[in-house]
């Protein structure tokens, strides 16, 4: 399995999609748990077999079950964390979401921790905690429309942090096209003359 895990990343690499996905399952059926990542990665970008995200998901389940937090095993944590808090392809899930989210983050896989933000502020899994949601989303290097509107609450309403309005009201407004919470949290403030974003 080891040697069929290293041949299938050298097939990755020289872009023969299809064979690497046949010797990365191997590897996985062969007892390296780390390479399910691989293959729940196929299946989830559907470019070299059909798009199953149902599939993809038991693959990452499987990669979880590798004994050590190895980077393959934490970024099937983070990734099925972000498929179960979004609902993506499958039904939503926050009770899910959170621990995976939350052994990823842990381990230093950043990657959907913006995600972990998101159970915090909705107490998905977890107490609802404003101040570890707004430092989730403030050391995420990318995130969805309703990250930012979430973030812009947390400021507006003054939820674990000193209120900013102007700031908040920046957020809201980076979300206000697609969220409509953003834009009925807009209507709440207006401009002064002097361009101070206050409450109405």
């Amino acid at each position: 399995p080891d040697l069929q895990w290293s041949y299938a990343d050298r097939l990755r690499k020289s872009a023969n999609g299809k064979e690497a996905l046949y010797w990365y399952q191997q590897a996985a059926e062969g007892g390296q748990f780390e390479c399910w990542y691989a293959v729940g990665e196929e299946y989830m970008a559907g470019k070299v077999v059909p798009k199953d995200v149902n599939h993809a998901v038991e693959c990452y389940e499987k990669a979880l079950k590798q004994i050590k937090n190895t980077v393959p095993k934490l970024a099937a944590a983070a990734k099925l964390g972000w498929i179960y808090c979004d609902g993506v392809g499958i039904a939503q899930d926050g009770e899910k979401a959170f621990p995976l989210l939350k052994l990823a983050a842990e381990n230093g896989e950043n990657d959907r921790i913006a995600w972990l933000g998101k159970c915090y502020f909705r107490g998905w899994g977890t107490a609802p905690d404003y101040v570890k949601a707004r430092e989730c989303f403030e050391k995420a290097k990318f995130y969805d429309q309703e990250v930012n509107y979430m973030h812009g609450v947390i400021y507006t309403q003054d939820l674990g942090v000193a209120e900013d309005i102007g700031k908040g009201v920046k957020m809201l407004k980076n979300a206000e096209a697609t969220i409509p919470e953003a834009k009925e949290e807009l209507a709440k403030y207006k401009k002064r003359l002097f361009g101070k974003w206050v409450r109405k």
